[in-house]
């Protein structure tokens, strides 16, 4: 059974009554969707009421959505959420956790979670975490994450868009986590508009952590507005010994904003994944390139007839 629940606004008096008076008694849920957008008017004391009134009463429960955009949700409402709701979800395999713009959490609110929830979902396969413009959140919190990552992971999106966040995290999210996680098919991530990362930081990420996917089909990454990250850096990430799965088939990048990169970097992102002998598509957002010559097009469009090719969303 699946129940899905969407509203503009919730408070927590809300909250408590979906959860203690509807949610609790569908023992038999399988999926449950929450989305609310905005939700200025959300605390700590509403997700008290949805863990214990409601989640920890859903064993059945295979999959959980939660969209809480704007809240006032703290360190305490994650630590909650972790330890009266996500520790009794023994059969949940898709967490979708969204706090964007939630900017009371911190590093400890992401460690609690990663400690107190995530580590416990054994049977997990497919997670995405948003923290989006959650600017209190550094490398600590990103560290503390990658270290709590379930090796049973598939698929793996990890949004942190505006974070404060610099190579360290990178690294830390690479060695104690990706690097880890040997099953994953799909690997989306967003640093857009981090000031601190750079082409060190892209390279660790390549050779320490997705070198290690050989299992990868689909890779998304998100670098817009970095502006310490270059050509050299891009370069890194997808060289031959970092793409190394053989089944790989979805290459998405995007470093609009990053000034460091220079007009030629098409042919050099063609040169390195030319052994890509089963891509199916490239799409690439630059700045660089956005007066291409009809001659490049050309060019381009020889070298890659094979598979679907798109430049700042137009197919080439």
């Amino acid at each position: 059974m699946t129940l899905k629940f969407e509203r503009y606004h919730l408070e927590d008096e809300g909250l408590k009554i979906l959860s203690s008076q509807g949610i609790k008694y569908i023992q038999t849920l399988s999926t449950l969707n929450l989305h609310f957008k905005p939700s200025q008017s959300l605390t700590d004391e509403g997700i008290l009421s949805l863990s214990s009134e409601a989640l920890k009463h859903l064993p059945s429960l295979t999959k959980l959505s939660l969209e809480f955009h704007s809240s006032k949700i703290t360190d305490q409402g994650l630590k909650i959420l972790s330890l009266e709701g996500l520790q009794n979800l023994h059969n949940l395999k898709n967490l979708i956790l969204v706090f964007e713009k939630s900017e009371s959490i911190t590093d400890d609110g992401l460690e609690f979670l990663s400690f107190g929830g995530i580590k416990h979902l054994s049977s997990l396969t497919n997670l995405t975490l948003n923290f989006r413009d959650c600017k209190k959140i550094t490398d600590q919190g990103l560290h503390s994450l990658g270290s709590r990552l379930p090796p049973s992971l598939f698929n793996l999106t990890l949004d942190f868009y505006g974070w404060m966040i610099t190579d360290k995290g990178l690294k830390g999210l690479s060695l104690e986590g990706i690097k880890h996680l040997v099953s994953l098919t799909t690997l989306t991530l967003d640093f857009g508009e981090t000031q601190g990362i750079t082409d060190e930081g892209l390279r660790i990420l390549g050779s320490e952590g997705i070198s290690n996917l050989l299992a990868l089909t689909d890779l998304s990454l998100g670098f817009e507005g970095c502006q310490e990250v270059s050509t050299e850096g891009i370069k890194s990430l997808i060289s031959p010994n970092v793409i190394k799965s053989e089944s790989f088939e979805t290459l998405s990048m995007n470093f609009k904003g990053c000034e460091k990169i220079h007009e030629h970097i098409l042919f050099d992102i063609c040169f390195q994944i030319h052994n890509l002998s089963n891509l199916k598509a490239l799409n690439l957002r630059v700045d660089s390139v956005a007066e291409i010559s009809s001659e490049t097009y050309k060019d381009l469009a020889k070298l890659y007839k094979y598979f679907g090719f798109f430049l700042n969303n137009q197919r080439v």
